[in-house]
């Protein structure tokens, strides 16, 4: 099976930046100042608002990061196969949703001291392995809070 790609469509795995980088600088989507204010805000909001909190600006950044929507949408449809509107929206807004968690999380354990427990599958042979006083490669996938490992 062979995909043609279409040459007269723009690539959208890398968006381009349009004259609102120069206006707003650091406030620019990518600018520093959201990470800031997205760590600030991880060490100030009460654990149990955050998912009021990640609700509000996953929707935001939805609404107003248009060509980072449709990029996501163009990925997600290379994965997922074609779909209508209202499911590429859903599809969307779920990885947005999704992302905002993680990195959310990523912060709570960079920028706070929120106690945090760790499950791991298989842990009797994780033991075993280490009686055995040997090394072992590990291969992960890096999927979520990665750095925690």
């Amino acid at each position: 099976m062979s995909i043609a790609l279409s040459t007269t469509q723009e690539n959208p795995h890398a968006p381009r930046a349009s004259g609102w980088r120069r206006l707003l600088g650091p406030f620019y989507v990518t600018g520093v100042f959201w990470y800031r204010f997205h760590a600030f805000g991880v060490r100030v909001i009460p654990e149990w608002a955050f998912g009021t909190a990640i609700a509000l600006f996953a929707s935001f950044f939805f609404l107003v990061l248009g060509n980072i929507r449709r990029a996501i949408t163009k990925n997600l449809e290379a994965v997922l196969g074609p779909c209508g509107f209202v499911e590429r929206q859903r599809r969307t807004f779920r990885t947005l949703w999704i992302f905002s968690w993680c990195l959310s999380e990523r912060y709570e354990r960079l920028v706070t001291d929120h106690p945090f427990t760790i499950d791991a599958e298989g842990e009797e042979v994780w033991r075993e392995l280490n009686r055995q006083g040997g090394g072992l490669i590990m291969l992960t996938a890096h999927l979520g809070s990665w750095e925690v490992g």
